[in-house]
């Protein structure tokens, strides 16, 4: 798909490891900390620096976008797929806008509606000064006839990205989950792009190789994502979907929504299934407990490595079977959805 220059990919790596180790001061002097009090599993104060580090990561992407003819890589770049700069500046604003959101919740100064609420006017706000190929005005399914959204368009992508961010945000409770989650997701998106080169992709590849270097020091404890984090790395994997989507809706090797469906199915159904239940208990959707799908598997396993390999084996296996059988993906779907509810009854039978 791409071969950028070795040196390129060298530099970048030593350069995000240095805004690791400057987001532990930064995090630290500010007391951006996590203490292990109330439903949190970890047992010692926690450094919240993914907003920090993540914040390193778009900014770099803007740079590197404005000077591609300096490193090189500007030979690469498809001119169907450049972004302008007004779009690059937008994205990075709408990026770094989100990112200020999770940070305000991660200093506890923000409720959990007002987080959606902020994060609607941010979203809402940007949307309408990028181009067309981050809204959703069409939908094609390979079950289901063509959905043309002809009204309301921008609030529909809105709501789209505002679902995925929290559902991946109520994920976030298991030292590498979210981290290896996103990183498989941006695998599978990079997978599937068809053209050679964009600046989407270079996100995407940029974000991708943070995701890993920020797994090893997460899956040991010692620094969190945070909500700052974690908006910021949905946010990026939102508009990238809606962008590779777009851009390759009028090829022959469209990509059908169903395989977005199961890439996003996991945090997606699980947060569902949270709200309806807290709902039924006439408890506040909003509020945090411990019934999570990994806070269950945890409780079984005892172990973060774990619960991280069946997340990401569960959405490798849907996306290889959506691979190779497309035209079943209704009955792709129902399987995984019996897969999660088979093991949630099973916790319930057995009382994990």
């Amino acid at each position: 798909m791409l071969s950028l220059n070795f040196t390129n990919i060298l530099l970048f790596i030593v350069t995000i490891l240095g805004c690791v180790y400057f987001s532990f001061k930064i995090s630290k002097k500010l007391n951006l900390i996590d203490k292990p009090t109330g439903r949190k599993i970890h047992s010692k104060t926690t450094v919240l620096n993914g907003g920090i580090i993540f914040f390193f990561l778009i900014l770099i992407w803007l740079i590197v976008v404005f000077n591609l003819e300096i490193l090189n890589l500007n030979k690469f770049v498809e001119e169907n797929y450049i972004l302008s700069k007004n779009d690059t500046i937008v994205i990075f604003l709408l990026l770094t806008g989100s990112g200020l959101v999770g940070l305000l919740a991660d200093f506890d100064r923000l409720k959990p509606l007002s987080r959606i609420f902020l994060q609607l006017i941010i979203l809402a706000f940007f949307y309408f000064f990028l181009d067309s190929k981050f809204i959703l005005d069409r939908l094609i399914s390979s079950i289901l006839p063509d959905i043309t959204i002809n009204y309301g368009k921008v609030y529909f992508t809105i709501l789209c990205i505002i679902l995925l961010v929290h559902a991946f945000n109520l994920m976030d409770g298991i030292n590498g989950l979210a981290s290896s989650v996103s990183l498989t997701w941006c695998i599978f998106l990079m997978f599937r792009i068809s053209f050679e080169f964009s600046y989407i992709l270079l996100l995407l590849i940029m974000t991708s190789i943070t995701l890993l270097i920020f797994f090893i020091f997460n899956i040991k404890g010692k620094c969190f994502l945070g909500d700052s984090g974690n908006y910021i790395i949905s946010s990026i994997v939102s508009i990238s979907s809606i962008f590779i989507y777009n851009s390759q809706i009028s090829q022959i090797n469209y990509i059908n929504i169903e395989f977005f469906f199961l890439l996003f199915m996991l945090p997606g159904i699980d947060m569902a299934r949270l709200f309806i239940q807290r709902i039924i208990n006439k408890k506040n959707p909003l509020i945090g407990d411990k019934d999570h799908f990994h806070h269950m598997l945890y409780m079984y396993f005892k172990s973060h490595i774990k619960v991280c390999l069946i997340y990401v084996l569960f959405i490798i296996c849907l996306q290889i079977a959506f691979y190779y059988f497309e035209t079943y993906s209704i009955l792709i779907l129902l399987i995984g959805l019996l897969s999660y509810l088979s093991l949630i009854y099973y916790k319930k039978k057995v009382k994990l």
